[in-house]
C-alpha cells in the first residue's frame, strides 16, 4: 500500500493544480494557492497515512482540501470584524413594570435611607441612585473604584437589613 512519499512528485505537480482550481474556481477563494500548499504540506506530514492504490492519491487531496477550507473559512469568521457603525443608538431605558418598580424602589429608598444609615453612607447611595435615575454609570475614582463597589454592596445589605427586606 503506497503512502504519500511513494508518489511521484509529478503526481504532486497535478494535484497543486487541481486543488488552486478547486479552491479558485469552486469557492472563489482569493488565497487558493496558500490553501492548496497547506493542504499538501498537511498531506506530506501524515507518512503514515497510505492509500489503497496510488491513483487514490487526488482524492484523498480534495478530501484533505475540504477539511482545511473548513477550518480557513471558521478562521475568517473569528477574525473578520464589521466596522462599528456610530450611529447606532445606545442602550434603551428600560420601560414597563420593571422600570415602575424600580423608580418606586427608588424613592422608597431615597425617603428612608438618610435616617437608617450614616453620613458617609448615604452619600455613597445617593450618588449612585442619581447615576441610576439619570442612566448613567458610576463614574468610580479609578484608585478606588474597586473597594467603593465593595463599601456600596456592603452599605445596601445593611440598608436591606434595617429596612426588612429581603434580598
Amino acid at each position: 500500500m503506497p503512502n504519500c512519499r511513494d508518489i511521484p512528485p509529478e503526481a504532486w505537480g497535478q494535484a497543486y493544480q487541481a486543488l488552486v482550481f478547486y479552491f479558485s474556481r469552486r469557492y472563489l477563494v482569493s488565497n487558493a494557492e496558500d490553501l492548496a500548499q497547506q493542504t499538501l504540506l498537511v498531506i506530506w506530514n501524515r507518512p503514515e497515512f497510505t492509500f489503497e492504490q496510488a491513483t487514490d492519491f487526488q482524492k484523498v487531496c480534495y478530501g484533505f482540501a475540504a477539511r482545511i477550507l473548513s477550518a480557513e473559512r471558521r478562521k475568517q469568521i473569528r477574525t473578520t470584524h464589521a466596522p462599528l457603525d456610530p450611529n447606532m443608538p445606545g442602550p434603551a431605558n428600560r420601560a414597563g413594570a420593571q422600570a415602575a418598580e424600580d423608580l418606586v424602589f427608588l424613592h422608597e429608598v431615597m425617603e428612608k435611607a438618610p435616617t437608617k444609615l450614616t453620613s458617609e453612607e448615604w452619600k455613597l447611595i445617593a450618588s449612585t441612585a442619581e447615576s441610576t435615575l439619570a442612566n448613567v454609570p458610576y463614574n468610580f475614582a479609578k484608585p478606588d473604584a474597586n473597594s467603593l463597589r465593595v463599601r456600596l454592596h456592603r452599605v445596601r445589605k445593611k440598608l436591606a437589613l434595617k429596612m426588612g427586606w429581603d434580598l
